[in-house]
């Protein structure tokens, strides 16, 4: 019996520990061969999770019920991670190799064959859902890195584009086959989708208008309205909404959300209590 705990929480522990080591690693240290390794070693560290938990069953009745306890919660913490690092894994080798058989780019008018040895540059773009407010990003960083790349084709720019994004943009994206004159058609589809500039504005102003009132003395909490006040403003800004002459309605918002001691110290703090305050 001791023996399966001290098994289990020691075959756990390894996953959890080879898996936040994952995180640190740079994505360009990775080559293809050295992905299926670290995938064989990933699996085989889950495999042996999964036995000693299934040990604590076998001994359930002599072990406490805490401990069972706390055994379920780990495993639940080791599934998530083994689900999430190897979906990583696997989307990051898919970025290393030639497109799977079912796309055959060969047969397309506009395969390269130096499509293996493009060197992408080592930053990239997140996976694109469905936001409206993460579009403007997505749409900047794909465009630096995919769009105005010298050697990328119009095919293989669609086949990039179909792994970053899911959700209901990657069914606007899949409804074009894979060739060279397809992609401004979907690149377009997605931006005639997602340049909504009223939603974007209408969320941003949300989020202002919604602050949360602060219940304690907190500079964490007052780091926190700073910092969302100055995303929203940076965000309209990038809307082309100017926000130079907003000052009485941003101190108004602000006041109206600190704690009693902090709005205390600031009305002390002002010069003038009959000029408007920055």
């Amino acid at each position: 019996m001791e023996n399966a705990q001290s098994d289990f929480i020691f075959d756990s522990d390894d996953l959890i520990m080879f898996t936040s080591a994952l995180e640190k690693i740079p994505t360009t240290e990775h080559t293809d061969s050295s992905l299926d390794v670290v995938l064989q070693d990933l699996s085989e560290r889950w495999v042996n999770v999964q036995k000693s938990y299934m040990k604590i069953f076998t001994y359930a009745k002599e072990i406490d019920e805490q401990f069972k306890e706390s055994a379920q919660e780990k495993y639940s913490a080791c599934t998530k991670a083994f689900h999430f690092s190897k979906a990583k894994l696997l989307d990051l080798q898919k970025t290393l190799v030639l497109p799977p058989e079912n796309i055959s780019m060969k047969n397309t008018p506009d395969y390269d064959n130096n499509y293996a040895s493009i060197k992408l540059p080592p930053c990239d773009t997140e996976i694109f859902q469905n936001g409206y407010e993460e579009w403007p990003s997505f749409r900047d960083m794909f465009t630096a890195v995919y769009i105005n790349h010298a050697q990328l084709t119009s095919v293989q720019k669609l086949y990039y584009l179909s792994l970053k994004v899911k959700g209901q943009a990657a069914g606007i994206v899949h409804k074009y086959k894979l060739c060279g004159d397809n992609f401004p058609l979907a690149w377009e589809a997605l931006k005639s989708r997602y340049e909504n500039k009223r939603i974007l504005v209408d969320n941003q102003l949300r989020i202002l208008f919604n602050l949360k009132v602060i219940n304690s003395e907190s500079s964490e909490s007052l780091q926190r309205i700073q910092t969302t006040i100055n995303d929203c403003l940076a965000a309209l800004q990038a809307q082309s909404i100017s926000t130079k002459d907003w000052d009485p309605i941003l101190v108004y918002l602000c006041s109206t959300k600190l704690p009693h001691e902090t709005l205390s110290l600031w009305e002390q703090s002002l010069k003038s209590h009959r000029k408007l305050p920055k």
